[in-house]
C-alpha cells in the first residue's frame, strides 16, 4: 500500500479488547479510523490517503487497512465492537413499526435505486427509532465481513441522525452539513424531530449554501432562529463564507469525548463526524 498518513495519534493506555470499539470510515482516496473504549476515551484516531500513481480501489481497501495497522503496531482484530462506515448514494428512513425486512429493495426503489448489484442492508437508530435503510458495494464489504464477525455496516445518515444533534435542536431549528468529496450531507431537525436526511451532489461551495437556503425555504425555516454546523472538509475560507450567509455558524464536533493522550486535544474533531459520532 502506498499511503500517506494524515494525521495518527495513539494513546499508551492498555485495555482488554472487550473494553475497545473499531470505528473505520471509507473514503474515495483512503480510511479514517478510531479507536474508543467502552468509557468513551478516545484511544486512536487516524486518517489515511492513498497516494499510489494507481487508481484507488475501494474494493481492496481491506488489505489495505490491515498492511497501514499491521505497520503502526494497532490490532486489527479482538474488538468488542467493529462498525464500517460506508458513504452511500441511496438510503431511505423507516419507521420500525412499519419496517419489514423482506421490502427493503421496495424502500429503496422510493429514492431511484435500480442497480441490482448492490448489496441492501439496514440499521437501527434510536434516536428517532428507524431503520436506515441503504445500499453498499458487495466486494467492498465482503473482505470486512470475514475479518470481523459480527461487524456493524452503517452509512453517514445513521452517523448524522444521534441524540447529541437533536439535542441542539430543541430550542431552534438545527441543519448539520457535512462535506465531502462533491458530496453534502444535511440533516436537519426542528423542535427535535427530523425534518430531512439526504445527500447532494455539489460542485463548489457556494452550491452547498444555495442548496442550504433552497432547503430552508421548503421547510419553512427562518434563518434568524436557526443554527447550522459544519464538519467534514470544512477549511477556514469555507467556514468565512457560510459566516456571510447564517447568524449562527458553529463547527460540529461529535459526542464528548475522554482523550486518552494529551496530543488528542488537538483534533479537529469537526473533520471526522462519522468514526467520532
Amino acid at each position: 500500500m502506498s499511503y500517506r498518513t494524515q494525521s495518527l495519534i495513539k494513546s499508551n493506555i492498555e485495555l482488554p479488547s472487550i473494553e475497545k470499539k473499531l470505528s473505520i470510515c471509507l473514503k474515495s482516496n483512503g480510511f479514517s479510523f478510531s479507536v474508543i473504549s467502552t468509557q468513551d476515551i478516545l484511544l486512536a484516531i487516524g486518517d489515511v490517503e492513498h497516494i499510489s500513481d494507481e487508481p484507488y480501489n475501494i474494493v481492496s481497501s481491506a488489505n489495505e487497512v490491515r498492511s497501514y495497522f499491521t505497520a503502526q503496531n494497532i490490532p486489527f482484530t479482538g474488538y468488542s465492537q467493529v462498525k464500517l462506515i460506508v458513504p452511500s448514494v441511496y438510503g431511505v428512513w423507516v419507521p420500525d413499526e412499519l419496517y419489514d425486512e423482506s421490502k427493503q429493495r421496495q424502500y429503496l426503489n422510493i429514492v431511484g435505486y435500480k442497480n441490482t448489484d448492490l448489496g441492501i442492508t439496514a440499521v437501527h437508530n434510536s434516536t428517532i427509532m428507524s431503520q436506515m435503510v441503504f445500499s453498499y458495494n458487495i466486494n467492498t464489504v465482503a473482505p470486512y465481513k470475514v475479518a470481523f464477525p459480527g461487524l456493524i455496516i452503517t452509512n453517514q445518515h445513521n452517523a448524522l441522525v444521534n441524540d447529541y444533534v437533536r439535542r441542539w435542536a430543541s430550542d431552534c431549528p438545527m441543519i448539520l452539513l457535512n462535506l465531502r468529496d462533491n458530496y453534502m450531507d444535511i440533516v436537519v431537525f426542528v423542535q427535535s424531530k427530523l425534518q430531512l436526511s439526504t445527500t447532494y451532489e455539489v460542485s463548489s461551495v457556494k452550491d452547498v449554501v444555495m442548496r442550504t437556503i433552497d432547503v430552508m425555504k421548503r421547510l419553512n425555516i427562518e434563518q434568524p432562529n436557526t443554527q447550522l454546523q459544519l464538519c467534514g472538509d470544512v477549511s477556514r475560507d469555507i467556514y468565512a463564507v457560510f459566516r456571510d450567509y447564517f447568524p449562527i455558524v458553529r463547527l460540529y464536533t461529535g459526542r464528548p469525548l475522554r482523550f486518552g493522550a494529551q496530543e488528542m486535544q488537538q483534533v479537529h474533531s469537526y473533520k471526522y463526524p462519522f468514526i467520532l459520532s
